[in-house]
């Protein structure tokens, strides 16, 4: 009895292994809260280590009253608790009535102390926050990281949609190249092209970009124009503004398909077939994909970028005006304070004098 009782627990333990290893690749993870007529669902990004760019964290918003429309705002995150990298960021959206609404809080390559995000609708702050999801990996890095490396990664991301697989695909000659495969349906992707930003090349099928709204199609196009590297695999036509930067690869001597290469205003792009992309020209298209590095990612920090783009007319702190003014405070709420109420006889005035004139300095 024991013999058999052994062998039935063999059994199920083989058969629940098997059944692990058959099971489908999970898609990608999302969870839902409601808060009254409001719903939101988190979308878990793409897992990349990523060091520059823009990373979306995305918020599908419903309404589901019928009437009543409601202002929803997101920020992140909930309880800034550094002062180093990010404070917050904050997105606002108006959700008509049975209306559905994509919200993007686009993270810097800067590094976000929290993972809750506070939620409030109408105005008024719900006592549950949001969790992000933690099984992706960082994106960017702290500032004190920073000083003691370069800003740069030594690796570069592919965002893989997800009918492309690694075998479909022939990598380059470079090592440090990395797919990352998305799960996400093609349909729910960001409509903005900084979300890309991130990565140094995407790549999708034709069908899949065929599926994708208008906005999504039009933010990948506008991703390889700002410098990224664009796979589309099957039969796609480009924009106008390319057809002139055109060319393409003819067959070898071993009958390969073509390829159709692009250059797309400041980025890079390849129309391909399936069998081309598995054979060795498809490595073409990874080993472009480091330049697009030096197009993304030439930002050594803040203050250089600052430096180059200006938003502020003066950074330094105005240290002398600082000193004078709190010279002229400390005279005013010190001597000149006292020896009037001394001579009107009203010392007792301190009390409400002191804190009436540190309010309005």
């Amino acid at each position: 009895m024991i013999r058999a009782a052994t062998r039935r627990g063999l059994c199920w333990l083989v058969a629940l292994l098997v059944g692990l290893l058959l099971a489908p690749a999970p898609a990608a993870a999302q969870s839902t809260r409601a808060y009254g007529d409001i719903t939101i669902q988190v979308i878990e990004p793409a897992d990349a280590e990523t060091q520059h760019g823009y990373m979306a964290h995305q918020f599908i918003v419903t309404n589901r009253s019928t009437t009543e429309a409601h202002t929803v705002r997101l920020t992140l995150p909930m309880d800034s608790i550094r002062s180093a990298g990010i404070s917050r960021i904050s997105r606002t959206a108006q959700v008509a009535p049975g209306a559905t609404v994509a919200m993007d809080l686009l993270q810097p390559p800067l590094a976000v102390y929290g993972n809750s995000v506070e939620v409030r609708i109408d105005g008024n702050q719900e006592d549950d926050p949001l969790e992000l999801p933690r099984a992706s990996a960082p994106h960017g890095q702290s500032l004190s990281d920073r000083t003691r490396r370069s800003y740069r990664s030594d690796d570069s991301y592919v965002l893989v949609s997800e009918s492309l697989t690694r075998k479909d695909i022939t990598r380059g000659a470079s090592s440090r190249v990395e797919e990352v495969p998305w799960a996400l349906a093609v349909e729910r992707w960001p409509n903005t092209w900084l979300a890309y930003s991130r990565f140094d090349a995407v790549a999708v099928t034709a069908e899949e970009i065929d599926r994708m709204r208008p906005s999504t199609r039009d933010a990948l196009i506008r991703y390889a124009e700002c410098g990224g590297s664009l796979m589309v695999v099957g039969a796609w036509t480009p924009p106008e503004a390319w057809a002139d930067t055109g060319h393409t690869t003819p067959p070898s001597a071993g009958d390969q398909p073509p390829m159709a290469f692009y250059n797309a205003m400041l980025g890079y792009a390849i129309i391909t077939t399936p069998e081309a992309a598995g054979s060795g020209l498809g490595s073409r298209f990874f080993d472009n994909v480091r330049n697009t590095q030096r197009r993304l990612a030439d930002m050594q920090s803040p203050q250089q970028a600052h430096r180059d783009f200006p938003i502020l007319e003066r950074l330094r702190l105005p240290l002398r005006t600082l000193v004078v003014t709190l010279l002229l405070f400390c005279v005013l709420i010190g001597p000149v304070n006292l020896l009037l109420l001394r001579k009107w006889n009203r010392r007792i005035w301190m009390w409400w004098t002191v804190p009436a004139m540190s309010l309005v300095m």
